[in-house]
């Protein structure tokens, strides 16, 4: 199955000042603490990489345009068209091949569960994906400051906007803790023979 192009889009509001589409009453997916955020925190400027099926498709549609407002490139791996026949094999693997080749970007993955689509993506050398499907966003912190997570899993059909916008802006500021006893437990997954 072809699921098309990857398309990078940059935001404009990462260069200067906001447009027109950063107004709340223009935008309905960003609210006015979205663009005061926007103005005044300037983070570092990631990659992300994003990759969904039909279940996820409407919330990254969504997620993407708040990951532009906060100033990161996105790779959209698709879906690009909410299609119920689709597989999420097609779309998660390619956002877990990207993020293996490229140890400063990240992914955000979405499905039904997330279950499904975590599973693929770990499947590949040093990704380490995160589920999150409701509940306390203190385990995508935690993902981040122990396991230095790489790509989080979205549950799309558990998670409400608001709940999925907060665990994405949680999974890209929190930085991993770099404590040495949490790098040697990545390197052992990286490195032990697991028969």
């Amino acid at each position: 199955m072809k699921t098309g192009v990857s398309r990078p889009l940059t935001s404009e509001y990462a260069k200067g000042e906001p447009k027109e589409e950063a107004d709340p009453q223009r935008n309905p997916y960003i609210s006015k603490r979205d663009v005061r955020v926007l103005i005044f925190c300037y983070n570092e400027p990631m990659k992300i990489h994003m990759g969904t099926d039909h279940a996820g498709f409407e919330l990254k549609e969504k997620l993407r345009d708040y990951i532009l407002l906060l100033g990161h490139q996105v790779i959209d791996h698709g879906a690009f068209a909410n299609n119920p026949g689709d597989d999420y094999p097609d779309f998660i693997a390619p956002v877990a091949k990207a993020v293996a080749e490229d140890p400063e970007s990240r992914g955000i993955i979405l499905g039904s569960s997330g279950e499904g689509e975590q599973m693929v993506a770990n499947r590949f050398p040093h990704v380490r994906a995160t589920e999150f499907y409701g509940g306390a966003t203190e385990i995508v912190r935690v993902s981040r400051e122990h396991n230095n997570a790489n790509i989080l899993s979205l549950g799309a059909r558990f998670l409400t906007l608001d709940v999925a916008k907060a665990a994405v802006k949680v999974f890209l500021d929190t930085p991993f803790s770099g404590e040495s006893r949490h790098v040697r437990r990545i390197a052992e997954i990286d490195t032990k023979p697991y028969e």
